[in-house]
């Protein structure tokens, strides 16, 4: 196994661990990497997978995780945003708040209630 294709894994599924609330405060990168490593690609049936099983060990039920909370945290994520990370991405890798925010929020409904998901569609 390619082991970029492992690590892309790897930080996806720790990423969205961070952004699932598994943080006190929001970092904005987070949900830029996620975006960044979907755009790569990143498989995502096994980022879920993975990421059920990451919980397991963080012993972290996925029924706790409140996708409510991770919502009404938008406001405090987009000040990160623009406080903490803007200025840093170049030009040329810059991304809009909402386009990431989206991206990053489907991803954790999916992952935590696949039910609502027939086919995933995380096209750029």
């Amino acid at each position: 196994m390619n082991t970029l294709y492992v690590f892309q894994m790897v930080m996806l599924v720790e990423k969205l661990r961070a952004f699932s609330g598994q943080r006190k405060f929001s970092i904005a990168r987070d949900i830029y990497d996620i975006y960044f490593l979907l755009e790569k690609k990143a498989d995502i049936q096994k980022a879920i997978n993975a990421f059920s099983k990451k919980c397991a060990v963080k012993n972290i039920s996925l029924n706790e995780i409140e996708f409510d909370k991770v919502i009404y945290r938008k406001e405090e994520y987009e000040l990160n945003w623009k406080d903490n990370l803007e200025y840093l991405v170049p030009e040329s890798l810059k991304i809009s708040f909402d386009e990431a925010w989206d991206l990053a929020i489907k991803l954790l409904k999916q992952t935590l209630k696949p039910e609502l998901f027939f086919q995933p569609d995380y096209s750029l």
